[in-house]
């Protein structure tokens, strides 16, 4: 078996903005994740810095510029906003006519109530000096004006292209483990969401073989463990959407492959050759046309 889970998978924003968390492991089909790779500009892929030039014997080594150095003032603030654990919410806009911006007025009142937690930045992209941002996430081809808001680790948890008020966008808030799984996906990447916890058997064995798996030359390198605690209250909401219980008694792992594709749910002691088996499966059933729903692929 090859999957080809190594492969940038892009996103556009239309997606992002029905994106909800995972969408309570909602599933798309592999042949919509083909179909988005691959593409243009409409993207979420990061962007690549060019190395500096090699020293030579006839001069000396320049310093090597700062990574900040060629960020622009957008992007050095959402940067320094994740420095300090906080979000940023991002209004892209155009200010040259072609679309009204009926999201501004909101966006400004709701920054007074939440600015504390994150960082309120407006983007017009018909000026042009964010060009890196906006080719990044894709916003040059996206309908504006629309609200992207990025983790600290910069992973996009939701996208607004109606009125979002503070109410709205207090949803873009995640917990720590879903912002750490959507930028793993959103980065092309399969997960593989292990639940274990103080209160769950086979913890070892279960976080062993999702190694093995995340290791296997199959996978391309392009497999990320993630764990999750069932015990963990702020971490209520993903289990739920997993179909997972605060009380389980298995150690359990979630494989999910990009976009938000919940693939299959391996519980208790288990091994490599078990969950590629069940990705295997997973795929697919769902490629199929069959046994895709809210509760996973069987």
């Amino acid at each position: 078996m090859q999957v080809h889970a190594g492969r940038a998978v892009r996103y556009t924003l239309l997606a992002l903005a029905t994106l909800a968390v995972i969408a309570g492991c909602n599933k798309t089909t592999p042949a919509n994740t083909a179909a988005a790779s691959g593409t243009g500009g409409a993207a979420l892929a990061a962007t690549e810095q060019t190395p500096p030039a090699s020293p030579t014997t006839a001069t000396a080594a320049a310093p090597s510029p700062s990574p900040s150095a060629s960020l622009s003032p957008t992007e050095k603030a959402i940067a320094k906003a994740a420095e300090g654990g906080r979000y940023a919410f991002v209004l892209f806009h155009r200010s040259d006519g072609s679309s009204d911006n009926p999201l501004q007025a909101p966006f400004d009142q709701a920054k007074a109530e939440l600015e504390p937690r994150a960082e309120f930045l407006t983007v017009d992209v018909s000026k042009g000096t964010d060009a890196q941002l906006i080719g990044k996430y894709g916003v040059d081809r996206a309908p504006l004006p629309v609200i992207l808001a990025l983790a600290p680790n910069g992973a996009v948890t939701k996208a607004f292209t109606e009125l979002a008020d503070a109410t709205a966008l207090r949803k873009a808030f995640v917990s720590p483990v879903t912002a750490q799984m959507l930028k793993a996906l959103q980065d092309g990447r399969l997960v593989a969401l292990c639940v274990q916890g103080e209160n769950t058997q086979h913890n070892q064995e279960s976080m062993a073989a999702a190694r093995e798996f995340a290791a296997d030359g199959s996978l391309g390198g392009q497999a990320e463990v993630v764990r999750l605690d069932p015990g963990d209250r702020d971490e209520a909401p993903l289990l739920e959407q997993c179909k997972l219980s605060p009380t389980l008694e298995e150690a359990s792992i979630v494989l999910l492959v990009p976009p938000n594709m919940l693939i299959a749910t391996v519980s208790g002691a288990t091994t490599k050759a078990k969950l590629l088996g069940a990705l295997q499966q997973g795929l697919s059933s769902c490629g199929s046309g069959s046994g895709c729903g809210p509760s996973g692929c069987g």
